[in-house]
């Protein structure tokens, strides 16, 4: 009764939860959830106290920032995750997932594959869906819970009609050698669309990109109905960021 007393009073924490949830925190990125306070014995009251003091700072429903928020995409990441259950129970899916396999821009809403009793939020896309245990692996850079490239490129391609979109993720996945036809199965959503993007590969050798400003100048010039560039292609000895081949 005496320690929660001082809880509630100042958000007093002891040294040995001081200790874990500082660990918690710099190993997530500066976050940690309300699970993972209960585990390491820190009483709502205390929460609360060190978010009205600014000391800590409620990131979403259930997940604190000890500090100011970071804004990286690490850190969106992670808090993303969190809020969702933590990697037990959440993936990253979608674009997200295509962004963590460097196949597309990182989406301003983090996409989540969930069966929990997650909702969407203004930051976060909750998807509903089933996943085999060989379409969940873990990120390169972060090693982040996230689905497997083709499965991130069949579930964009789903949701989306943008022929163009599908085509980018198609053509820089066989660029960065993650393009693989015999997981595209026949009937399921996102394999038309993925295997008419993957028919264009020999007529369209894949454009390669090396920055999300190449990516948009192809948007840009889809969008207007321009003819697309070959980018980062050799032309005379030297290697340019786009060319286009003229009539005749």
């Amino acid at each position: 009764m005496r320690r929660e007393a001082r809880d509630s009073h100042d958000g007093f924490l002891d040294a040995r939860s001081e200790r874990a949830v500082a660990a918690l925190a710099h190993g997530q990125e500066g976050v940690v959830s309300s699970a993972q306070l209960r585990a390491a014995d820190v009483t709502q009251d205390a929460v609360e106290s060190r978010v009205r003091s600014g000391r800590w700072y409620r990131r979403h429903r259930g997940v604190y920032s000890l500090g100011p928020p970071r804004e990286t995409w690490p850190a969106r990441l992670w808090a993303a995750l969190l809020a969702c259950g933590g990697p037990a129970a959440a993936v990253f899916s979608h674009r997200t997932a295509g962004a963590l396999w460097h196949l597309c821009a990182a989406p301003t809403r983090i996409d989540v594959i969930t069966l929990g009793e997650s909702r969407s939020t203004r930051a976060i896309h909750i998807h509903r869906g089933r996943l085999e245990p060989h379409e969940i692996t873990h990120d390169r850079d972060h090693g982040l819970p996230v689905t497997t490239p083709m499965r991130a490129i069949l579930d964009t391609a789903a949701a989306t009609r943008d022929a163009h979109k599908t085509e980018r993720l198609v053509h820089r996945a066989a660029e960065l050698h993650l393009l693989d036809a015999s997981l595209v199965p026949p009937g399921r959503r996102g394999s038309a669309r993925v295997r008419a993007a993957m028919a264009t590969l020999p007529h369209d050798q894949p454009r390669i990109t090396r920055s999300q400003l190449e990516e948009r100048f192809l948007e840009f010039l889809h969008d207007h109905e321009l003819p697309l560039p070959l980018t980062n292609h050799p032309v005379n000895g030297h290697v340019v960021d786009a060319s286009c081949r003229t009539p005749g």
